[in-house]
């Protein structure tokens, strides 16, 4: 039995798809299926399965956790942009604290 894909592992699908950047040539040779076939899938005229989806993510899955994880460390989070904000902050303490103790 063909058992679709749950919505949320669709759009997670079309978002890691962007990612690529491979024709949909490539990416349907990678997966072993026929182009046409697969432009099917991505313009909705079939339905995405879990089987697409396994065939993609064997496919491609090493690559988009590469490419997540340097997007990871090419941009910080909003946590690790208070850390660092934080760590400045506290070294200007001192430095405004020590030239008040020279200037007392």
């Amino acid at each position: 039995m063909i058992r679709e894909a749950h919505k949320d592992r669709i759009a997670e699908f079309r978002s890691d798809r962007n990612l690529l950047d491979y024709s949909d040539t490539q990416i349907a040779g990678r997966m072993g299926i026929n182009k046409g076939n697969y432009s099917k899938y991505v313009n909705g005229q079939q339905r995405i399965t879990r089987y697409f989806l396994t065939l993609f993510y064997q496919a491609f899955g090493d690559e988009l956790k590469a490419i997540k994880l340097a997007a990871e460390v090419a941009n910080p989070t909003v946590a690790e942009k208070l850390e660092e904000i934080a760590r400045r902050l506290d070294h200007l303490q001192q430095i405004c604290e020590r030239l008040v103790e020279k200037n007392i």
